[in-house]
């Protein structure tokens, strides 16, 4: 028990440590700006307005990459991709009614009944 509790400690003044490092600061501070959370789509009966992916820096996986260095540099950031609870990927009960109205980006997307008989 003593084992386990002394292991936790470690890890928590490690942590602690870790915060005050200037790479570490560097690291948090460029997240709280550039941070791009996921957006939920809005749904209006059977019609959906799609939401927008979400693009979140790794702390622990940056400042791995930025440590041996011990410099922040951008091109070392890794990022992890957060998606929308609801997407086109897990439902297709909606029909899309429009993108979202954030950004200036255009999809196309056809949905193929795969019963249907195409004859060429």
């Amino acid at each position: 028990m003593l084992l386990l509790v002394s292991f936790i400690y470690t890890d928590n003044v490690f942590k602690e440590a870790r915060k005050t490092d200037p790479v570490m600061t560097s690291i948090i501070n460029y997240k709280e700006k550039q941070d791009i959370k996921a957006k939920e789509p809005t749904i209006l009966g059977d019609e959906m307005i799609l939401g927008v992916t979400g693009l979140i820096v790794d702390e622990k996986k940056s400042y791995k990459n930025m440590k041996e260095e011990n410099i922040f540099d951008e091109d070392k950031l890794v990022y992890e991709i957060t998606k929308p609870k609801i997407n086109l990927s897990n439902t297709y009960d909606y029909y899309i009614k429009k993108g979202n109205t954030s950004s200036k980006k255009m999809a196309l997307i056809i949905k193929v009944n795969e019963d249907s008989n195409v004859s060429k």
